[in-house]
């Protein structure tokens, strides 16, 4: 009997691909050999590494990485000699280095040369090629190229070859219909759900809560502290001046510092590492140093333990801005799955001010994900966040009360697992 084959392919690291790491699994869990494709750059989750039906094909990127070292006057060339090598990996990886698969499912974006190239190889060893939108590639480039020849141009690129595929998924109903009207493509809404052995309330006791944080720095859990947490990848689609601002306004206010206040003091742990970290941690380290109410930390943590601060956070808060208005932050549906309230920057407000000048098909579709006062809250910009804080962080009765109501709706949001939906 032929073993049943399958191919799983992201673009990026591994380990920071949680959707498609939760394909990977779910094929192996119907019956089939996974090859996982991609980057292994940090360390990825052990149910991923002990899975025998599970192979890591790592793209070798050290040749990419010194090519970013070139002066930016050389980008073209660095560009396009990173798209040559790309290409040659995936042809050898396919061609030469797997067994075929039955199908490939694609991660998008990032599109370039990852859709083009796997049409080519899916069409020459009869491969079927299923899309995975997660959001869409030309709309991050246009966040630093705005409306140049090389965005109008990757906007061709990946709409003529993603219309190709063979079948689709995609993150929100919102994309899924504007895949229907503007790209012809009929795609399946595959919703995010956390794998719920990584992220549940109960991978850490009470108990066992004052411990681990100590581990990160925060030295004593006071009663009078409330914990939130914030993840990124520090890239130019969120903006953490907003964070950063409607803190400060928090610290300085009157009622925070009035003799009666019963608002808390706030510690705030913010994940991930990227290209914009270094530069808000300045901003940061500057901001803190008169404030007395408040201790931002920012941390990098393993896979297993990225979950345990979660569960010994009070609420999360993301700051994702889609750069396409449709796409859902995965970092969301991890926070809701420990059980943690959210608070979500509004896509609506930031897109009418940003692609106001182009002719696309947006309606936002955070609030496919985050309702407002049933789970979470969402906020536009630093002073409506600061004015959440004020309303809700105050301790009494009333907001007792909601907090518990949030909690309540957000348990019944995790239940529902991603093997469920992607059955």
């Amino acid at each position: 009997m032929n073993r049943k084959i399958a191919s799983v392919i992201v673009f990026g690291d591994i380990a920071r691909s949680p959707r498609m790491q939760n394909h990977a699994i779910q094929l192996s869990k119907y019956g089939y050999y996974v090859y996982f494709v991609g980057y292994e750059e940090n360390k990825v989750h052990d149910k991923i590494k002990e899975n025998k039906n599970i192979q890591i094909i790592d793209i070798q990127s050290q040749i990419v990485n010194k090519l970013k070292r070139l002066p930016k006057i050389l980008y073209l060339v660095y560009a396009l000699f990173r798209i040559l090598i790309q290409i040659l990996q995936l042809f050898h990886i396919y061609l030469f280095q797997i067994q075929k698969p039955q199908f490939v499912i694609i991660q998008n974006p990032p599109s370039i040369p990852v859709l083009s190239t796997l049409y080519v190889i899916c069409r020459l060893k009869q491969i079927k090629m299923i899309i995975d939108f997660h959001n869409y590639g030309f709309t991050i480039l246009q966040l630093s190229l705005k409306n140049s020849l090389i965005f109008r141009l990757a906007k061709k690129y990946e709409k003529y070859f993603a219309s190709k595929c063979d079948q689709a998924f995609c993150v929100s109903k919102q994309m899924q219909k504007d895949l229907s009207q503007n790209w012809q493509i009929k795609a399946q809404v595959l919703y995010d759900k956390a794998n719920l052995e990584v992220f549940s309330p109960q991978i850490l006791s009470e108990n066992e809560k004052p411990s681990f944080l100590k581990k990160l720095g925060f030295l004593k859990q006071k009663k009078d502290t409330l914990i939130l947490i914030s993840s990124t990848s520090w890239t130019k689609d969120e903006d953490f001046n907003i964070l950063i601002e409607a803190m400060e306004k928090y610290e300085k206010s009157d009622y925070v510092y009035s003799q009666e206040s019963s608002y808390p003091k706030l510690c705030l742990f913010i994940t991930g590492k990227g290209p914009e970290k270094e530069k808000y941690e300045q901003i940061i380290t500057q901001r803190q140093s008169t404030w007395k109410n408040i201790m931002i930390q920012t941390v990098w943590l393993q896979p297993e333990d990225y979950p345990k601060l979660l569960v010994c956070a009070d609420f999360g808060i993301c700051l994702h801005y889609s750069s396409s208005g449709l796409d859902l932050p995965m970092k969301v549906v991890d926070m809701f799955s420990s059980g943690l309230p959210v608070f979500a920057i509004d896509y609506d407000w930031y897109f009418v001010c940003l692609f106001c000048l182009f002719n696309f098909y947006f309606i936002f579709s955070i609030h496919e994900l985050v309702e407002d006062k049933k789970n979470g809250f969402v906020f536009k910009n630093s002073d409506d966040l600061e004015l959440l804080f004020k309303k809700y962080f105050q301790y009494n009765q009333e907001n007792k009360n909601l907090i518990q109501n949030l909690q309540k709706n957000v348990k019944d949001f995790s239940n529902q697992t991603f093997e469920e939906v992607d059955e």
